[in-house]
């Protein structure tokens, strides 16, 4: 049974986007970071078919996802 406490998912919007692609999109939480993302962190993720590595800021974690299979998130930025 996974822990209650222990958030999964992210919900990350990009930075720097363009319009038509400003939502939400859901990530992995790597086990490794999942004691440093909360609502408000910046983060690297792989976007798109290509997998380019953007910038995001969490804007929701959770342990529920809609997303059949999510990507993962690769770091967490310092600031």
């Amino acid at each position: 049974m996974p822990n209650e406490n222990v958030c999964e998912f992210a919900g990350v919007h990009l930075l720097d986007t363009v319009w038509n692609v400003d939502r939400e999109y859901t990530y992995r939480i790597p086990e490794s970071l999942r004691d440093r993302i909360k609502k408000g962190s910046l983060v690297v993720i792989p976007f798109g078919n290509g997998n380019v590595k953007k910038t995001g800021f969490v804007v929701s974690v959770g342990n529920v996802c809609s997303t059949p299979s999510p990507k993962e998130i690769i770091s967490v930025l310092d600031y």
